[in-house]
């Protein structure tokens, strides 16, 4: 009976946005081990760590991230050789190095000035939000924050007004939808304006004439 080999994660990569791509790393190697079980092979039976384990899934862990990656974990000096032997250890120093530490009062700065830009939908604006309240540690208050964001900032001003003016005050998701209604309202409205528009000059653009231009035409044969 053909068995199915669960692939490993792709090797670590240092081009680009190095950060983002560590996350995915770090992300893929966690279902890995489970997926596969290792993480089962760095306790005994009794829970205590078991150092042939945890050895073993070092190793493999070393030999997925790839060489370039495993060159920076081999001249990090607070990597010793006892801690390249546990895969915590190895995960915890290549975050530190990969994902540096943030100014959160800067990051606050950056998503407190966000305001929606021209042409950016509601749900552009909200994705965008989210992604810069992802360094700001906001916590637990996270999404009252970034609906906050969202009141202030759109460009919907007769939407703000109405849901300063609703109570109870709405949470993140009616914002949003209310907001969203309103977006597809406007554009609706635009849609069925711009039709209308171009059947007034197709219906008349088609004789040539049109109403004045009739009007004056009887006026004349009178």
């Amino acid at each position: 009976m053909a068995t199915y080999q669960i692939p490993p994660p792709t090797p670590m990569s240092l081009q680009g946005d190095v950060v983002e791509n560590w996350k995915e790393f770090e992300a893929a190697w966690d279902d890995y081990i489970i997926a596969t079980q290792l993480d089962l092979k760095m306790t005994k039976e009794d829970k205590t760590p078991d150092p042939n384990g945890l050895k073993m899934v070092s190793a493999t862990l070393c030999t997925i991230m790839g060489p370039e990656c495993k060159r920076i974990l081999m001249n990090l000096p607070t990597v010793t050789e006892e801690k390249r032997r546990i895969p915590g250890e190895i995960i915890t120093a290549l975050r530190n190095y990969f994902i540096p530490q943030r100014n959160v009062l800067y990051e606050r700065f950056i998503f407190n000035s966000a305001t929606q830009k021209p042409g950016e939908t509601i749900d552009q604006f909200v994705m965008r939000l989210r992604r810069l309240s992802e360094t700001c540690e906001f916590d637990a208050l996270q999404d009252q924050l970034i609906r906050d964001r969202i009141v202030i900032g759109t460009t919907d001003e007769a939407g703000r007004e109405r849901l300063l003016r609703e109570r109870p005050v709405p949470d993140l998701n009616r914002t949003i939808d209310n907001l969203r209604a309103a977006e597809m309202s406007r554009n609706h409205k635009e849609i069925i304006s711009g039709k209308a528009n171009s059947v007034d000059h197709l219906k008349y653009s088609g004789h040539g004439h049109s109403p004045q231009s009739q009007n004056q035409g009887r006026t004349q044969r009178y």
